[in-house]
């Protein structure tokens, strides 16, 4: 690899310090778990949809260091997505040109978009058991683990961390609001209403223009996603049969999925529609939540509801966005805002539960007793003694002979999820990072 190449994603090198324009003056929330994973053994790896700001993430980290006295030489950089190359090429070059022993004092490697590179966990592994020494933090805007086997070879070597779009409060914070502040109700209401309809990637942050965003994220999200990166690693074939399955998921945010009737609606083959959703949910566009069951593996073979990843790509697909749509917009931000796994259903269902929390968004004028009856089912059969109701705009506790059910309007709740930390837990042998309940 070319010398100059390698040192054009490196000014830290030359000036100390990281150039301003790469550093963003606020740090997501998500910074604040990962520097201090700086010093451990294992690989940090940093997913998320794309523009998300998961590069912006890994100049920070990168600046934290050389502010606390790292060596510049001693913090490589290099990006898949803009240059494709071997691992070695690039570290070989490093070694070479500024004469670093990989065996002797800490050396940090930052690799942005490594699903890129042709067998990474392979190339990773190699260098990871080889020097002791090296720091590898990387990136990628697709499940770094989908590809068979890559959970495998490095199992018990890589924490992962998950970086979505802007929370309500990052929002705010983007807009200079500061949120310890007490705004009005109609000021948060304003930035909530904002937030719903334009979602959360951080360049669209200050934009006022739906037209804008909508094209922001059809050109720079959602068609680079599919074409340059899912079709490189997926083989799928038919572009128009993915990209319509996206729009009519959009256009129904909660939907449950239903594989055969996709499929004949849509003319396809139900392997071929299974696969398609499959890799949209590995590219971070949307989720699926399971019907919640006491063991996991049954919740996993039961029904599933499936959302958006951000309000944005619901904004992508429609023109002026009615009241209905709006309140399923709320939805569908309050079930990424949960990190939700799972919703309920048996003879009425619930939104989403988590921690055994039953949650129910109602949107609308006025919440009724019947509208709870999801939610005191689920109370009564999994002994839960606390409900959520996220409303339009009530904000009270009931207590039937359940427990207690509390109503929480919307921009409060989302403002700060009462039943959320961040923490990283352990799938299996690979560490995960994710909006986690307490």
């Amino acid at each position: 690899m070319e010398r100059r190449k390698l040192e054009s994603f490196n000014d830290w090198w030359f000036t100390g310090k990281v150039p301003s324009d790469l550093l963003q003056p606020l740090k997501r929330e998500l910074f604040s778990q990962v520097f201090p994973q700086l010093e451990r053994r294992q690989v940090l790896a940093i997913t998320g949809l794309r523009r998300v700001g998961k590069t912006t993430l890994m100049y920070q980290l990168i600046q934290h260091l050389l502010d606390v006295g790292v060596e510049p030489t001693s913090v490589l950089y290099f990006s898949f997505d803009e240059a494709v190359g071997e691992l070695s090429d690039a570290l070989e070059t490093y070694r070479e040109t500024y004469g670093v022993d990989f065996k002797k004092g800490r050396i940090y490697v930052f690799l942005d978009e490594v699903q890129k590179l042709a067998n990474w966990a392979d190339q990773l592994k190699r260098y990871y058991d080889l020097y002791p020494k090296l720091k590898f933090v990387v990136s990628g805007s697709e499940s770094l683990f989908v590809r068979k086997g890559s959970t495998e070879r490095l199992a018990g070597r890589i924490c992962e961390f998950f970086l979505p779009t802007l929370s309500f409060k990052e929002f705010l914070e983007f807009n200079s609001i500061e949120v310890k502040a007490r705004l009005s109700e109609l000021r948060l209401k304003q930035f909530f209403r904002r937030y719903i309809e334009q979602g959360g990637f951080p360049e669209m942050a200050l934009e006022r223009d739906l037209g804008k965003v909508r094209r922001y994220v059809r050109s720079s999200v959602i068609d680079k996603l599919v074409f340059k990166d899912i079709l490189a690693l997926s083989g799928i074939r038919d572009v128009e049969l993915f990209l319509s399955m996206l729009e009519v998921f959009a256009t129904n945010p909660g939907m449950y999925l239903e594989y055969q009737s996709l499929a004949q609606q849509f003319g396809g083959d139900r392997r071929v529609v299974k696969n398609y959703v499959m890799w949209l949910k590995e590219g971070f566009l949307i989720t699926l939540l399971a019907n919640y069951r006491k063991g996991r593996i049954a919740s996993l073979r039961k029904l599933k509801r499936l959302y958006l990843a951000d309000n944005s790509i619901i904004t992508a697909f429609h023109g002026p966005i009615d009241e209905v749509l709006f309140g399923k917009m709320v939805e569908n931000a309050v079930m990424n805002a949960l990190g939700a796994k799972f919703f309920w259903r048996n003879r009425h269902e619930v939104d989403a539960v988590v921690n055994n929390i039953p949650i129910e968004v109602k949107y609308q004028p006025k919440v009724f007793s019947s509208d709870l009856k999801g939610l005191r089912e689920f109370m009564r059969k999994f002994g839960a003694r606390k409900g959520i109701v996220v409303t339009r705009g009530e904000a009270k506790e009931v207590k039937p002979t359940e427990g207690k059910i509390e109503f929480i309007p919307a921009e409060r709740f989302l403002l700060s999820p009462p039943v959320l930390e961040r923490k990283i837990t352990m799938v299996g042998h690979v560490a995960m990072s994710r909006q986690s309940p307490k």
